[in-house]
């Protein structure tokens, strides 16, 4: 239902995430291939520039442990609201997420696509595009 809503807008642009966002994340994180799921949350900020590049920092709990992290990489977004982030390419902290647009760049939610993950994201615009410096 969310992506025909977002299909039906057809007018997403990379300015569109170009906001400040509070973000939570939560679900199950394999630790090594085979293992068995462990609880996963994540509270932060993400912003988007005006090259739909995130820059993402905040504190995560990996089956109880909690650290600071910070992620950064470059998204692609689509004009049907359909998106695509990679953090941390090529590293062993890669995460790949899709995601939607939602309510004009107000919302966005994702879902992990890393094999061992069963995780999903939330991002809450905290300003308008328009309080962004572009530089």
């Amino acid at each position: 239902m969310l992506a025909s809503s977002a299909a039906a807008q057809n007018k997403c642009t990379v300015h569109t995430t170009n906001a400040r966002y509070g973000t939570t994340c939560q679900g199950f994180v394999s630790p090594a291939p085979g293992a068995l799921l462990a609880p996963f949350t994540l509270l932060g900020t993400c912003t988007g520039d005006a090259n739909v590049f995130f820059n993402c920092s905040g504190t995560q709990s990996f089956d109880g442990t909690v650290v600071p992290t910070v992620d950064a990489g470059q998204s692609i977004v689509n004009a049907d609201c359909s998106g695509q982030v990679t953090y941390n390419k090529g590293t062993p902290e890669e995460l790949d997420i899709n995601f939607l647009i939602l309510h004009d760049g107000k919302e966005l939610r994702g879902m992990l696509q890393n094999t061992g993950t069963a995780v999903q994201c939330d991002l809450i615009r905290m300003d308008a595009p328009e309080d962004h410096d572009d530089k």
